[in-house]
């Protein structure tokens, strides 16, 4: 589908030409001129820019040799249809060329800006799209990683747990030994009571 620039391209070959038309009408008088022009000019125009300035073929050079060309056939159509003779002829003819070069230069322009544009929107919507897929992976590399973490420390805190649990038990008994030994040096003479050791000394003390 031709895009906005592509249709002001067609617009430029097309005023031009409708100008000269009635201009020359004008000056000649409706006959031949009518029948002679529209064949030659809109059929051809409009045949031509829909391939010339198609979206995937718009060119900057293509399309001003394409107005010149144009240009050049006004030129040379009324020198045939009405002689070389009319100063007025010569100064239509010297118009419409002059208005085909205007207009397809602005023409080709607006469709050179046109796929400009296009091409950096085109960019512009990769970066966006490389950057989205980049955030997106950088994101769930993140929630992965926060998972893995989260499992870490459930892991670590059961173990904490069950050391806390085994140090309590431990500690229980410890103290039943303790008080087991205490009970057993009573009913020994004291003379035959071995050493406490130093590691057991405060604890023995406290029982006794």
């Amino acid at each position: 589908m031709p895009s906005y620039a592509c249709w002001c391209g067609r617009l430029g070959g097309i005023m031009p030409g409708a100008f000269f038309l009635v201009c020359l009408v004008l000056h000649c008088g409706i006959g031949p001129t009518v029948g002679v022009c529209v064949a030659l000019h809109f059929p051809w125009v409009l045949y031509l820019s829909a391939w010339i300035l198609d979206e995937s073929s718009c060119g900057y050079a293509t399309t001003c040799t394409y107005f010149m060309v144009v240009a050049l056939a006004y030129w040379v159509l009324g020198r045939v249809m009405v002689g070389g003779e009319s100063v007025g002829v010569e100064l239509i003819s010297l118009a419409g060329i002059v208005l085909t070069a205007l207009f397809g230069l602005a023409g080709s322009w607006v469709s050179s800006r046109g796929a400009k544009e296009k091409s950096v929107s085109e960019q512009y919507k990769a970066l966006v799209d490389d950057i989205q897929e980049w955030t997106e992976t950088r994101l769930a590399e993140r929630d992965e990683r926060i998972e893995e973490l989260r499992k870490e420390t459930e892991m670590l805190r059961a173990s904490l747990a069950k050391v806390e649990e085994d140090m309590r038990l431990w500690r229980e008994r410890y103290r039943a030994a303790v008080d087991y030994i205490v009970r057993l040096r009573d009913m020994i003479p004291a003379a035959r009571r071995p050493q406490v050791p130093e590691v057991l000394h405060g604890d023995l003390s406290e029982k006794e």
